[in-house]
C-alpha cells in the first residue's frame, strides 16, 4: 500500500494533469491508509472477488500498475489488452513477461525471458519505490548511539517484536544514555504482549504506531533492528545501520542483498536463538563507530530513494515510443 501511494506521487510530478484511480480490496487497515494518503479516486472492491478483476478490466487505462506478488497469466493477458502501458511490481511468475514494464526491486525473478518479448525488466534497489521525502531528508552520519529502533514492518505477522523488545530492553537498560524506539504498523496485532514487555523493562522505551513523517523519523535513529521489507530499505536510504531478522521467508533475499551491499548485519530467519543473536549484534555495533559509518554510507549508496522517478521515466519513454 505504501509503495503504491509513493508511486502516485512520482506519477503526479510527470503526468501533471492525469487522474489517478486507486483500486484496492476491502481489507483493513489498507483501505483506511489509502483513503488517508490518496486525494484522488479510491475504489474499494470485495476481497478476492471477480468484481475486483472485472473492475480493472472495465476501463481502458493509459497506465495500469498492478502490485501483486503473483498474478495469473490469463488475467495479465486481459489487462494487457486494456492498458496502453502495463506495469507489474514484484511479480515473480511467468505472466510478468506480458507487461510493458516489470519491476522487481525486492523479489528476484527467476523465470527466463521468453523469445520475442519486449518487456523492460527493471530490477534491484535502483527501482525501489519510496516516498519522495526519503530522497530529500537529511542523511544520518555515524556518531555515538543514543536511539535504537525496533521494527518488523507493517504487521509483524509472527509477533517477534515483544520478544525482541524484552531482549533489547535488557541490553539498553545497562546503557544510561540509550533509548529504544519501537515502531509497529497498522496491521500489528500483538499490542497486549508488547505492553507487557515494555512494562517489565527498566529501559527507556517509546512505542510509535502512527508516524506521519516516516522519513524524518527514520533519519533521527542511530541503529535499527528491522525485518527485510520496505522499511529496512527506507532506513538504509537515510543511512541507518541495520541488524536484520525476520519471520517471513520471502524477505530473506532482500536482507541478503542489503548485507551484501554492506548496509546490514543479516541474522536471517528468526529461530530459537533469534532474540539473543539480535541483542549480541546490537551490543557489538554500539561502540563500533567505524563499522556503523561504513554501513551508513553503504546503505545510502544502495538505496537512493529515486526508484519511483526512474520507473515513471521508463513509463514516459514507453508511452512516447508508442505514439512516435
Amino acid at each position: 500500500v505504501f509503495r503504491c501511494l509513493a508511486i502516485t506521487k512520482a506519477l503526479s510530478k510527470t503526468f501533471k494533469n492525469s487522474e489517478i484511480t486507486f483500486i484496492i480490496e476491502d481489507a483493513e487497515p489498507g483501505v483506511s491508509v489509502v483513503k488517508k494518503g490518496h486525494s484522488g479516486t479510491v475504489i474499494v472492491v470485495p476481497p478476492a472477488s471477480r468484481s475486483s478483476k472485472a473492475l480493472w478490466l472495465s476501463e481502458k487505462w493509459d497506465i495500469l500498475i498492478i502490485d501483486q506478488l503473483s498474478m495469473p497469466k490469463t488475467f495479465l493477458a486481459s489487462c494487457r489488452k486494456r492498458a496502453s502501458c502495463l506495469v507489474v511490481f514484484d511479480d515473480v511468475e511467468e505472466g510478468r513477461w506480458l507487461s510493458d514494464i516489470a519491476v522487481n526491486a525486492l523479489y528476484k525473478n527467476d523465470v527466463c525471458r521468453p523469445d520475442n518479448v519486449s518487456t523492460k525488466n527493471l530490477c534491484g534497489f535502483d527501482y525501489l519505490v519510496l516516498d519522495p521525502k526519503f530522497a530529500d531528508v537529511a542523511k544520518h552520519s555515524a556518531g555515538a548511539v543514543s536511539r535504537i529502533l525496533l521494527t518488523q514492518g507493517g504487521s509483524d505477522t509472527y509477533g517477534l517484536i515483544p520478544e525482541l523488545a524484552r531482549s533489547l530492553g535488557e541490553l539498553i537498560s545497562t546503557y544510561p544514555d540509550l533509548s529504544l524506539d519501537i515502531h509497529t504498523g497498522p496491521a500489528f496485532r500483538f499490542e497486549a504482549e508488547l505492553r507487557e514487555a515494555i512494562a517489565s523493562s527498566t529501559a527507556d522505551i517509546q512505542w510509535h504506531s502512527n508516524i506521519a513523517d516516516m522519513a524524518t523519523f527514520c533519519s533521527s535513529i542511530d541503529l535499527a533492528v528491522a525485518a527485510g521489507g520496505i522499511m529496512a530499505c527506507e532506513l538504509a536510504a537515510v543511512g541507518i545501520p541495520l541488524v536484520l531478522i525476520t519471520g517471513e521467508e520471502q524477505e530473506l533475499e532482500t536482507m541478503t542483498a542489503l548485507a551484501e551491499a554492506g548496509a546490514a548485519v543479516n541474522l536471517g530467519d528468526f529461530g530459537a536463538e533469534g532474540a539473543i543473536q539480535t541483542q549480541l549484534s546490537v551490543k557489538h555495533l554500539i561502540p563500533d563507530i567505524a563499522r556503523r559509518g561504513a554501513m551508513s554510507r553503504a546503505g545510502r549508496s544502495a538505496v537512493d530513494g529515486l526508484g519511483g522517478d526512474r520507473i515513471v521515466e521508463a513509463i514516459r519513454v514507453e508511452l512516447e515510443g508508442q505514439i512516435g
